[in-house]
């Protein structure tokens, strides 16, 4: 696999193939070797409770929450899901890995925990897992850049890539933050 430049990213973006699509996209969003991507305004708050959470059970763990024009804060060692504003597409010639932004990093924000591979075929909005691990509170913003995507071209296109119906595509077309699908 080949980590795309911003002169390849640059082309894949505004070209009408099967590469990469960012949507919407904005010029100024690629960087020498990723893609800027923002915060949308929907987050899932995990609540309160001493129910044991089981992967292989359907629950409900989380309430929805929007983040107004002042913000949404963030405590110490609080865990949110959050997800991207951009719309994000893969072609099945390619894998992206998304990761955090270090100026945010740097302030104590995780913003995903461990699960960063984008498989080819995926459609969607990404899912985030934010984490403040700074001791102070944390203000998260609407449309701030939260993340940037890495994009590597595979040696071939995915024979069955995400979505495929031989695949339990579980977030496929996903338009918002999603709870995990782990039971299905």
């Amino acid at each position: 696999m080949t980590m795309l430049s911003d002169a390849t990213l640059h082309t894949l973006l505004v070209s009408e193939d099967e590469g990469i699509g960012i949507e919407p996209y904005e010029r100024s969003m690629v960087e020498p070797s990723s893609i800027d991507v923002r915060l949308g305004e929907n987050l899932r708050i995990f609540t309160e409770g001493d129910e044991i959470i089981d992967p292989r059970q359907r629950q409900e763990l989380t309430v929805p929450k929007r983040i107004h024009d002042q913000g949404f804060i963030v405590n110490p060692g609080e865990f949110l899901l959050g997800e991207t504003l951009e719309i994000v597409t893969v072609g099945a010639g390619y894998a992206v890995q998304f990761t955090g932004k270090s100026s945010l990093a740097r302030l104590g924000l995780e913003v995903h925990k461990t699960a960063g591979h984008i498989d080819p075929g995926f459609n969607g909005v990404i899912t985030l897992e934010i984490q403040n691990a700074n001791t102070r509170p944390f203000r998260l913003h609407r449309d701030m850049p939260i993340g940037q995507l890495l994009v590597f071209k595979l040696d071939q296109p995915a024979e069955f890539p995400y979505g495929h119906p031989s695949r339990s595509s579980r977030y496929q077309g996903q338009s918002t933050v999603t709870e995990s699908r782990s039971w299905m």
